[in-house]
C-alpha cells in the first residue's frame, strides 16, 4: 500500500522511525508506550509491528472501503475457502472470515503473524489460521489442500507486486477467484496481464479507491475469475 510501512520496532531502523513518530498520536493512533505500541485500525492491535501505517487521520474509514469492496467480491464468488497472501497482521482475513468456511493467512514476518493470531482471538475468528512462511514456499501446499473450484485467493503484495513464480503457480492451479489489492497500478497491471494471458483468468472488475487524498497514489481492488476450474469439493 502506498504511504504504508511495516516496521519491526526492535530493529535499528524501526527504533529511529518510532522515535520520529512519538508525539503524532493524534494523526496515527499510536499509544505512547515504550513496550506496547498500538495502531487503532478497525480494532486491530499490531503491537510489535506497525503495519499499514498511514500518516493521515481518518485511516479506518478509508481502509473500510477496501474491506467492503473485497467483501463484495468474495460474497459473489461463493468460495468456501480463503487464502490470504501477504496477510500482515490479518487485516483482510479477519474481516472476511465470516464469509467463508475456512481461511488461512500467510506472512513472512513472524511478529506480524503473532499479532494476526492475537487479533483473530480478539475478534473471535475460530475458522482459520495464520502461518509464518514465504508465500512462494507455502502456496503449493495450500493450493493442494483446498479445492481450486471452492477457493478464493486474496493477494495484497508489496508495491513491487508478486513474484513471477507465484503468478505462474496460480495459472496452473487456477483458484476460482483472485482478489488482488494493490497500491501500485503499474505493477498490478503487469501482474494481471500475466494472470489473464491465454485466457486463463478473466478480469471481472477493478475498483479504484482514493485512499490517499491530495496525493498521486490510488489503491485498487481487482476481481479475477478462472475461466475453467475443477469441480468444487
Amino acid at each position: 500500500m502506498a504511504g504504508v510501512v511495516s516496521l519491526d520496532l526492535t530493529s535499528r531502523r524501526g527504533a529511529r522511525v518510532a522515535q520520529c513518530l512519538r508525539g503524532r498520536r493524534d494523526a496515527i493512533g499510536v499509544a505512547d508506550a515504550e513496550e506496547d505500541w498500538k495502531l487503532d485500525l478497525l480494532g486491530l492491535d499490531p503491537r510489535g509491528v506497525i503495519d499499514r501505517l498511514e500518516r493521515r487521520p481518518g485511516l479506518p474509514a478509508r481502509q473500510a472501503r477496501a474491506i467492503e469492496t473485497a467483501r463484495e467480491f468474495l460474497v459473489r464468488g461463493h468460495a468456501k475457502h480463503l487464502i490470504d497472501l501477504y496477510c500482515g497482521v490479518g487485516f483482510f482475513g479477519i474481516e472476511l472470515a465470516d464469509v467463508v468456511e475456512s481461511f488461512v493467512g500467510v506472512e513472512f514476518d513472524q511478529q506480524a503473524i503473532k499479532s494476526a493470531r492475537r487479533n483473530a482471538a480478539l475478534h473471535h475468528r475460530t475458522n482459520g489460521e495464520f502461518i509464518s512462511a514465504d508465500v512462494e514456499q507455502a502456496l503449493p501446499d495450500l493450493l493442494a489442500k483446498f479445492s481450486p473450484g471452492a477457493t478464493s485467493l486474496l493477494l495484497d503484495p508489496p508495491r513491487k507486486g508478486c513474484p513471477r513464480e507465484v503468478l505462474e503457480l496460480l495459472r496452473r492451479e487456477r483458484p476460482s477467484q483472485i482478489i488482488y489489492v494493490s497500491c501500485h497500478p503499474a505493477t498490478m497491471a503487469r501482474d494481471l496481464n500475466v494472470l489473464c494471458a491465454d485466457g486463463v483468468f478473466k478480469l471481472v472488475q477493478v475498483v479504484p479507491l482514493d485512499m490517499f487524498p491530495q496525493t498521486q497514489h490510488v489503491e485498487c481492488v481487482a476481481e479475477l475469475r478462472a475461466v475453467s476450474v475443477p469441480n468444487e469439493q
